[in-house]
């Protein structure tokens, strides 16, 4: 299959783009992560430990996400709020900043990553970098990818929707990780908390 048509059949118009490097950048970006969220989701099953609470909330995180997602392509396609250039640019740089970003959280948390809310016989709290500073940066560095997608296919709104969108979702799915680190940690936690970030450094 020919680049251009690759991108036409993964993301339906190369006109969105302002030249067909870009277009082909993107998608390459785009399937990388689809592909590297895929791979996390299956490390991630199967994990078990004390107290698997919230089961559903992973698949919650990810039908919203999803739908998100496909929300912005249909954005983009009715043309709302178009924004070209560097706006473009800087969404297509924020895509693989995010996806490092969190590829590097999921690879410190090693054996205690898990799709599930699971604490784990003798597990302890993970306090180095990135963790030293913010305690979600796995959800941190997909909030920027969320973000760049739309912003990279040349839609402001697209991106508002989904940063809406992303946001609420993870902050579900870390209300329900929160309760359970508490459980397990106690004010080792809550003193944790007092000297971090949620997600990204200032947020």
């Amino acid at each position: 299959m020919q680049a251009d048509a690759l991108v036409a059949f993964v993301i339906g118009s190369p006109s969105w783009f302002p030249w067909l490097e870009f277009a082909q950048a993107f998608t390459i970006l785009y399937l990388a992560w689809a592909v590297l969220e895929v791979l996390n989701s299956i490390i991630g099953r199967g994990k078990s430990g004390q107290g698997q609470e919230g089961r559903g909330s992973y698949a919650v995180v990810l039908l919203g996400l999803v739908l998100s997602i496909s929300l912005a392509f249909v954005i983009r396609e009715l043309n709302v709020g178009v924004a070209t250039g560097g706006a473009q640019l800087l969404g297509l740089a924020l895509m693989p900043a995010g996806v490092v970003f969190r590829e590097w959280s999921i690879a410190e948390l090693g054996a205690s990553f898990s799709t599930r809310v699971v604490i784990k016989d003798g597990q302890r709290l993970i306090t180095k970098a990135p963790y030293c500073r913010i305690r979600h940066p796995a959800y941190g560095g997909a909030l920027l990818t969320f973000v760049g997608v739309p912003l990279a296919l040349g839609t402001w709104a697209g991106a508002i929707v989904i940063a809406v969108t992303a946001l609420a979702t993870f902050l579900y799915r870390v209300n329900v990780e929160e309760k359970a680190l508490l459980a397990k940690f106690g004010d080792e936690y809550r003193e944790y908390c007092r000297r971090t970030w949620k997600f990204l450094p200032g947020f």
